[in-house]
C-alpha cells in the first residue's frame, strides 16, 4: 500500500509539475491549453488503464477465493454425508444386535 501511495504522488507531482511548466512556457494561450488539455487526457487515460488492470486482478483473485470456498464447501458437505450414512449404519448394527439379543433372551426363557 505505501508503493501505491508513494507512485501515486510521484505521478501527481510529475503531473502539477508539468502543467506548471506549460503555464509558464513562453507559448500561446490556445496552445499552452491544448498541451494542457492533451496531458491531460493521457494521464487520465494511463489512470484508467491502471484502475482497469487493479479491478481485473481484484475480480480474478474474488473469483480463486470463491472458487476455494465453493471447494471447501463441498468437501465438508462430503464429509458430513459420509459421517451421516456412518451413523445410520451404527445405528442399524446396534438395532439388528439388540433385536438379535432380545430374540435369544426370549428362546431361553
Amino acid at each position: 500500500m505505501s508503493s501505491e501511495r508513494f507512485l501515486g504522488g510521484f505521478i501527481l507531482g510529475g503531473a502539477i509539475g508539468a502543467l506548471i511548466g506549460l503555464l509558464f512556457a513562453p507559448r500561446p494561450g490556445r496552445e499552452t491549453r491544448q498541451i494542457i488539455r492533451d496531458e491531460f487526457n493521457n494521464q487520465l487515460d494511463g489512470a484508467r488503464g491502471e484502475l482497469e488492470d487493479r479491478a481485473s486482478e481484484v475480480c480474478s483473485t474474488v473469483r480463486e477465493k470463491a472458487d476455494e470456498i465453493r471447494n471447501r464447501a463441498h468437501e465438508i458437505a462430503d464429509d458430513l454425508e459420509r459421517a451421516g450414512i456412518e451413523a445410520i449404519d451404527k445405528v442399524r448394527s446396534m438395532k439388528n444386535e439388540m433385536k438379535a439379543a432380545a430374540a435369544a433372551d426370549e428362546s431361553v426363557n
